[in-house]
């Protein structure tokens, strides 16, 4: 009788580091959820491609709260979308304008990551139709 009660506390001891364990997996599931979400919200991620090989672009996240850019970009992809077309010329203007908002936004600086580069333009590489 006492191996009984025994086997029982075992299972039910058992279920509850079960129940236990989903509790918390969910938990922190949701708590990521939740920040991300956020982190959409209020955040954006800037590409700059280097115009010439031996200039350094860059990957820039920012506060994009109460401004009118997109999550994910880059200078190429608003300049076709605001123009509908590519010009070095109005990319330099474009970039010269974006510098003091984009300074005082600044969260962090990567460096330049091409893979989000052609995520952004829907993988057209403005930099070959000019180079």
């Amino acid at each position: 009788m006492i191996e009984e009660t025994t086997d029982a506390t075992r299972g039910s001891s058992k279920r509850k580091i079960r129940k236990l364990f989903f509790f918390w997996t969910a938990a922190f599931a949701t708590a990521w959820l939740a920040i991300l979400v956020i982190f959409y919200l209020t955040c954006g991620i800037l590409v700059i491609r280097p115009v010439i090989d031996s200039e350094q672009g860059s990957t820039i996240v920012y506060w994009r709260v109460n401004s009118k850019m997109l999550f994910f970009c880059s200078v190429d992809s608003l300049l076709v979308a605001k123009t509908g077309d590519y010009t070095i010329c109005d990319r330099g203007i474009l970039l010269t304008h974006m510098v003091n908002p984009l300074k005082q936004r600044m969260i962090a600086k990567f460096s330049f990551s091409s893979f989000l580069y052609l995520l952004s333009t829907n993988g057209k590489d403005y930099k070959k139709d000019y180079f």
